[in-house]
């Protein structure tokens, strides 16, 4: 019984061990990662340009490439490993670009033919051109004029010649010259490049004049602006009163800071050895303002004003203004006159001025919109100009409610026609001697 009890025993540790080997998982080994193959791919940003000019590159390449090659014909730089390179292509001409990507298992390469054209830049014509620091027709013996040339299309080469000047000739760019006797003298510039066998000339007359003598020079009468550097006033005339030692606005040219006809314009005016210093008045609609400045001499007909208004320096030329014929104030408005305006406003009114008052009433008042009648005080306060041109009247404005007076400067045109200014320098309204 042992023997067979100890047979089965054998017989089952086999059967068991033989199912504990095919129950067993055998492991699975891990598979390969897949590599993607890459492709190169890539556009540009532009496809003409001019020479100077840059092209920036974007790779779109496909397969995750980690590495950039690139090349470019005619470019700056000629290569590069970047993956989104510029370019700067300096030489006119039509070129190829190349990329090549790789990823360490796979490469690929995109040429793109005559992708990029240059073209040359176009040259800017040459034309001669100077500015000089002082006015052509005032300058001074023996002071010095400093030429800047202006010229355009990049000339490396200029020829100067200065009649009557000390250098006669130069061959700089901005040159000094001075002159030593007054005259009107011609001043030549001629210029050209490296690119170009033409020669461009240019020319100019300037007029040189003896230095001014401040002590006889007098501020008195009216007194144009030439040039203003605000742009405010240009063309706006100033008349100075010595003896009230004041400048009055007596016409108005341009107006965009509420200026009006009668304002004061120049105040503390004092002498100096060459010239004067004021206060220059500036308006903001809300407030008076004025400036320091200083009054240059040029000549008995020219004054160079300079000064700082709020941090910012100006310069303005002043330019004496004087009517073509001078008039006896103290006799022209004596007598009647027809309104003759063209808007009939006061159509056929006239007015008798009495300059020993210093008034003009209605003496006729046709048949005018404004309840104009006979006897009304059309004018009052009638004081002549300064310098001889005109006067300032104060005119009675009448609606048929109310009556306001207005400032008028009256501007003489001959013995028997004047016009009304108003505060813009606008003709108002025009008047005809009435003859008796």
């Amino acid at each position: 019984m042992k023997n067979v009890f100890g047979i089965l025993l054998v017989v089952f540790t086999t059967l068991l061990a033989s199912c504990s080997k095919e129950d067993a998982v055998e492991p699975v080994p891990e598979a390969e990662p897949e590599i993607e193959e890459v492709t190169a791919e890539f556009d540009a940003s532009v496809a003409e340009i001019e020479a100077g000019k840059s092209v920036s590159f974007t790779d779109h390449s496909t397969g995750k490439p980690t590495a950039w090659q690139w090349k470019f014909e005619g470019g700056e730089p000629a290569t590069s490993t970047k993956q989104h390179p510029e370019v700067i292509y300096d030489t006119p001409g039509v070129y190829n670009v190349e990329l090549t990507v790789s990823n360490g298992e796979s490469e690929s390469t995109q040429t793109k033919s005559e992708l990029i054209t240059v073209e040359a830049v176009a040259e800017e014509e040459i034309v001669a051109a100077f500015t000089m620091d002082q006015e052509e027709d005032s300058v001074v013996v023996g002071e010095s004029v400093q030429f800047t040339d202006t010229s355009t299309g990049n000339p490396t080469s200029w020829e100067w010649s200065f009649e009557g000047g000390n250098p006669a000739s130069s061959d700089e760019q901005n040159p000094k010259v001075t002159y030593d006797a007054p005259g009107v003298y011609s001043v030549n510039l001629s210029v050209s490049n490296e690119s170009t066998n033409d020669v461009y000339f240019t020319s100019t007359l300037v007029t040189v004049v003896e230095g001014k003598d401040s002590s006889d020079f007098t501020l008195a009468g009216q007194w144009v602006l030439e040039d203003n550097s605000t742009g405010v006033l240009t063309g706006s005339i100033v008349e100075y009163d010595p003896e009230t030692n004041e400048g009055t606005l007596v016409h108005i040219e341009m107006n965009t800071h509420c200026f009006e006809l009668g304002d004061i314009s120049w105040i503390d005016v004092e002498a100096t050895e060459d010239g004067f210093t004021l206060k220059e008045m500036y308006r903001n609609c809300i407030t008076h303002l004025y400036a320091e400045s200083t009054i240059e001499i040029v000549n008995d007909n020219k004054i160079l004003m300079k000064g700082e208004f709020q941090g910012e320096a100006f310069s303005r030329t002043w330019v004496r203004y004087e009517s073509e014929a001078t008039y006896e104030l103290d006799t022209y408005l004596e007598g009647t006159w027809e309104d003759v305006s063209e808007e009939k406003v006061f159509a056929g009114i006239e007015v008798k001025a009495d300059l020993t008052t210093g008034q003009g009433l209605v003496v006729g008042a046709g048949e005018n919109s404004l309840c104009w009648q006979v006897d009304d005080l059309a004018w009052d306060e009638i004081q002549p100009a300064v310098s001889g041109n005109g006067y300032w009247v104060s005119g009675l404005v009448k609606d048929c409610v109310s009556e306001e007076r207005v400032t008028y400067y009256i501007r003489i045109s001959d013995e028997n026609n004047f016009h009304y200014e108003d505060e813009l320098g606008d003709k108002v309204a025009e008047f005809k001697r009435v003859k008796e």
